[in-house]
């Protein structure tokens, strides 16, 4: 599956298809008050990942406050490949 990218107004192109890895994340709390995405299972986003990489997805948009930096820490442990 080919990836197509676009061009932005600046004439950087990206790709057109991303991931988003808010789901991903997991919970996290802003003092008692749930603000994350909830419980997730990290396989079940390793896997997710494997599938959008084997789809040609090439840009992941993750930010540390998704699930105080899980959903980084999943994206780099699903991209090393077998230690």
């Amino acid at each position: 599956m080919s990836n197509p990218e676009i061009t932005l107004w600046t004439g950087q192109t990206i790709p057109r298809l991303g991931f988003g890895c808010w789901a991903i994340g997991g919970p996290f709390w802003a003092d008692a008050i749930p603000v994350g995405w909830g419980v997730v299972d990290d396989n079940e986003s390793k896997a997710a990942i494997a599938v959008a990489i084997e789809a040609g997805v090439k840009f992941f948009d993750t930010a540390d406050v998704y699930g105080a930096g899980h959903s980084e820490k999943n994206l780099g442990r699903s991209t090393q490949g077998p230690q």
